[in-house]
């Protein structure tokens, strides 16, 4: 789900990651989004076989491996992986995709990087750099200020859409990092460049159904400093 930071206006958006599955993210996909028979059926009619379920809202998931498998990304291999990964846009309606990754990115991985958004924008899929081991309260900044770099020195088609952070300590320094970010002269200058750059975190559901006021008042104040809150699921 997605909730917008802007309390009078928020908006509910589905959301199914792939994260806590598996380690490959198209197969995880598979499982996470796969259709359990349906209970109940009368002997008169035949077992069909499950089906793959389309949402009807656009969804957004993480994709971690990406980071992790990045060295051996050539050829057949890189070919398959980005086919399975952006065929998801057609038979899951994923449309948002939580790239991982740190800046700077490597000289050898720069290629497979572009060659990947360039394809993603063509099925119109957004991007967003997803802090991979940038997404500390001392690195959040060296993180945003790569993000930049490439942003500016890369042909529009080749930019990130927008910076996603997986941070799941909830304390006031990371909301504090948080607010640094959202008010900062970096993000300012992504928005330059791309006015509909958004700057987006991540919650446990349980954030928003605790009762405790301190818990829920940290909840509104992460809105306050971010585009979006996504809330993570696990199937």
């Amino acid at each position: 789900f997605f909730f917008s930071s802007r309390r009078r206006h928020t908006r509910l958006q589905g959301d199914w990651s792939s994260d806590g599955c598996s380690s490959d993210l198209v197969s995880a996909i598979l499982l996470c989004l796969a259709v359990a028979p349906s209970q109940g059926q009368t002997n008169a009619q035949p077992e069909r076989a499950p089906q793959p379920l389309r949402s009807s809202r656009p969804l957004a998931t993480w994709v971690w491996d990406w980071w992790d498998h990045q060295t051996s990304m050539e050829g057949e291999y890189f070919e398959t992986y980005a086919r399975g990964l952006l065929e998801l846009r057609e038979s899951r309606n994923v449309q948002i995709l939580y790239l991982a990754v740190d800046f700077p990115i490597p000289p050898a991985r720069v290629g497979v990087t572009a060659e990947l958004l360039k394809r993603a924008h063509a099925k119109g899929i957004r991007v967003e750099a997803s802090a991979y081991s940038q997404r500390g309260d001392d690195t959040a900044g060296v993180f945003l200020d790569g993000l930049l770099e490439w942003n500016r020195t890369r042909p529009s088609a080749e930019r990130f859409d927008g910076a996603h952070f997986d941070h799941e300590e909830y304390n006031r320094a990371w909301l504090e990092t948080l607010r640094s970010l959202w008010q900062g002269t970096t993000l300012a200058e992504l928005r330059k460049i791309d006015p509909k750059f958004t700057l987006g975190v991540v919650a446990i559901p349980a954030l928003w159904w605790g009762t405790e006021e301190r818990r829920r008042d940290y909840a509104y104040r992460l809105q306050d400093f971010s585009d979006y809150v996504a809330v993570m699921s696990y199937f």
